[in-house]
């Protein structure tokens, strides 16, 4: 079977997001090479194995979303309420954030990191380089949204501290 780069795979004997690959490419050996989902290293998978794995369904890939708290190194005994769908940047979580625990993270980072109203955004700065990290909306479990923004998911070393499913805690 021949998958499309950018495609999600997993193997019969796993599950999506925890076993999932992304699809870099087939080689001209029709050997498939992919790398895991959130980073890794890219993997050989070969030709006559490839017919254990299948594309994950749409409905698999749809982010459920449920509440947790987060840490960053750099603050000891400081946590910051949020949004996580699980996902992992090489092993890292990718937390979201509502304005209000945005802004406490803001006031925590003094001149690195800042909101700007007119793009809805926060803006981080590190050295001559800016990030932006515009709101957005998550479906929510119980049916309703959130606007968030997802500040240093995919480049900040976020802990997952705690998983809950209700109030915070």
């Amino acid at each position: 079977m021949k998958f499309k780069p950018g495609e999600l795979i997993v193997r019969d004997d796993t599950r999506h997001p925890a076993g999932t690959l992304v699809v870099d490419h087939h080689d001209a050996d029709g050997n498939l090479q992919a790398y895991p989902l959130g980073g890794g290293f890219e993997l050989t998978i070969p030709a006559g194995d490839v017919a254990r794995f299948s594309v994950v369904t749409m409905d698999e890939a749809t982010p459920i979303y449920r509440r947790a708290r987060f840490s960053l190194e750099c603050f000891e005994d400081v946590e910051f309420d949020g949004w996580t769908a699980d996902k992992r940047w090489n092993g890292w979580a990718m937390p979201f954030f509502e304005i209000g625990q945005a802004s406490k993270l803001a006031a925590r980072l003094d001149d690195q990191l800042r909101y700007d109203p007119s793009q809805d955004a926060f803006i981080g700065i590190t050295g001559d380089e800016e990030e932006i990290w515009t709101g957005q909306q998550i479906d929510l479990p119980d049916g309703g949204q959130a606007k968030v923004y997802a500040i240093g998911a995919g480049s900040w070393m976020w802990d997952l501290v705690q998983k809950g499913g209700g109030a915070w805690d």
